[in-house]
């Protein structure tokens, strides 16, 4: 009989243990995922599993499609949008490095082929060191300040802190209001950086009543029509409260009119508040914060909780969220790498049928980006300078010769690219799968180390080719260079002609010219009168050149 109780007690202790479990993975499950206008930023799984990727959303294209713009090994805990940049925090590397890390990055539009990249590519601009405290709740992008949001300890919204404090007569320890560097405390913490010095995150003081919050959200709200941070929690005696930051102040408002459900997310929609409350069974319900009528007894301001529409996600597993966007409303939901995404009408509610997004399409093209215009110019400007070498040269075909294969000549080139390759696949860490699809796509991160691979390629051919009448890829697919008339090529012709190389690659429709020549010249034959040959003899196996028609 002795034993019973402390089995009871155990019971008790392991239940109450797996739903705490079952609360946090619930909390947890609950998509990253932050917009402003037509821009839409979604934290999801790397598709390989390996780190995290930044989606981003065009609202003007619609919800059918995304662009990734950004990669972190790091897990995001927060992310927030203002305009077209995403301000991201970052959990630490591992125990060693646990300090989280704040990051942020633009995007923009590439006007040739209408996608989005991140502006400038690369890695992110890093945020001043971030303080050291409790569970991130949140971050708030503002044209002129990033809010960073601690919640306060679950033990200390219950008022289990402060029973033991009063308990045993001692005080609360408060940190000083403008220490950045100080720990964050029971009571929470939240820190603001300005956005144009960030020169460090200044803590601020919290809204009265923050302490007592036991689910939070945080986000933007509208504070006479304009964007303002705000934060919404609700207490263990089941009120809510909205705080508004205005000005170096908080102004805080009671809702009236909810009681149950927890804080999804906040966002602002054509210059009002609307609060998105998850229910039990995943049901989201959206809600517009308008003042209340009549005032509170007291003169705070109250609000009321006027109900916009109700969504019943399909997937009642909670990972969703809900943003806001110049269109309306959008529930966004993420099953494993999947994204799918149900628009809301702005003026009734109206919930349209998922969409299940997709990565969109790019035919890539190397043309639209600015350095290669630079290296055509120069590639010009040596062809003119070089003229009058190539000018003395025969001008027509001997018959009788024997032109390699395009099959041979393709195999050469691919052999002749290999330095220049494997030379940037080393120096910039690169994979080369993961590349190569980012290069057909015209992603501008892979300009630099595609030209680098070009350039160091084609240098290294024409040193071979003017020095020893053959690149690598010649000799080992077994041809050469010659003039017109049969005869060595010159050091002019080998040169240009490995110079003019370059033109095939960053504009592939020429290489055409290939097909419709008896002789199989390209544009760099042509501008320097050369013709690639078999070294075998002619004969009755060779395909000799037609001159005559």
């Amino acid at each position: 009989m002795t034993n019973r109780p402390r089995w009871l007690i155990l019971l008790c202790v392991i239940a109450a243990c797996l739903a705490a479990l079952q609360t946090t993975a619930a909390h947890a499950a609950d998509v990253l995922a932050s917009a402003d206008g037509r821009h839409v930023f979604v934290v999801r799984p790397g598709v390989e599993e390996t780190g995290w990727e930044i989606l981003h959303f065009d609202v003007e294209a619609g919800p059918a499609e995304y662009r990734t713009v950004f990669r972190t090994p790091r897990r995001p805990l927060a992310i927030a949008a203002e305009g077209d940049r995403c301000v991201l925090l970052l959990a630490g590397y591992d125990a060693t490095l646990p300090t989280p890390v704040a990051v942020s990055f633009a995007v923009a539009k590439n006007p040739l082929n209408d996608v989005w990249f991140a502006d400038p590519p690369g890695d992110p601009t890093v945020l001043p060191p971030v303080p050291s405290g409790g569970e991130p709740a949140g971050l708030i992008a503002l044209k002129d300040v990033f809010v960073l949001v601690h919640g306060p300890s679950q033990r200390n919204a219950r008022g289990i802190v402060r029973a033991a404090a009063a308990a045993d007569g001692a005080a609360i320890e408060q940190a000083p209001s403008g220490d950045a560097a100080s720990p964050v405390g029971e009571d929470g913490a939240i820190h603001e950086l300005d956005a144009w010095s960030k020169s460090e995150w200044v803590r601020v003081e919290p809204p009265g009543g923050f302490g007592a919050a036991l689910e939070l959200a945080v986000g933007r709200v509208a504070d006479l029509g304009r964007p303002a941070a705000g934060l919404v929690w609700r207490t263990s005696d089941g009120g809510w409260r909205l705080a508004t930051r205005v000005g170096a102040d908080w102004s805080l408002s009671e809702i009236e009119g909810l009681s149950e459900g927890r804080p999804a997310s906040l966002g602002l929609l054509d210059g009002r508040s609307l609060l998105a409350i998850r229910e039990d069974g995943g049901t989201l319900r959206l809600v517009d914060l308008v003042p209340a009528s009549p005032a509170g007894a007291d003169g705070d301001v109250r609000l009321r909780a006027r109900p916009f529409t109700t969504i019943a996600q399909p997937d009642a597993s909670g990972d969703a969220t809900v943003v806001t966007t110049a269109t309306g409303p959008w529930l966004v939901t993420l099953d494993g790498t999947r994204v799918s995404v149900m628009t809301v009408s702005p003026i009734d509610g109206t919930v349209a049928v998922p969409v299940t997004a997709a990565e969109q399409e790019v035919a890539g093209s190397l043309v639209e980006y600015l350095l290669y215009p630079v290296i055509l110019a120069v590639v010009l400007l040596a062809t003119f300078l070089a003229r009058p070498h190539i000018e003395r040269q025969p001008s027509t075909i001997a018959e009788g010769l024997v032109p390699a294969g395009l099959l041979r000549r393709a195999a050469g080139l691919c052999v002749d690219l290999a330095p220049g390759l494997m030379l940037v696949v080393v120096v910039f860490n690169l994979d080369p799968a993961v590349f190569a699809e980012e290069l057909r796509q015209g992603d501008p991160r892979t300009m630099l180390p595609a030209v680098v691979a070009m350039v160091v390629a084609t240098g290294i051919t024409v040193v071979l080719e003017v020095w020893t009448g053959r690149s690598i890829g010649k000799w080992m697919v077994g041809t050469r260079v010659a003039a017109l008339d049969g005869s060595p090529a010159t050091r002019w012709q080998l040169g240009l002609r490995a110079t003019l190389r370059i033109l095939p690659l960053l504009f592939w429709p020429i290489s055409i010219l290939m097909l419709l020549d008896p002789a199989g010249r390209g544009m760099p034959e042509l501008l320097t009168r050369t013709v690639v040959l078999s070294r075998r003899p002619s004969g009755p196996s060779g395909t000799r050149i037609d001159t005559q028609g």
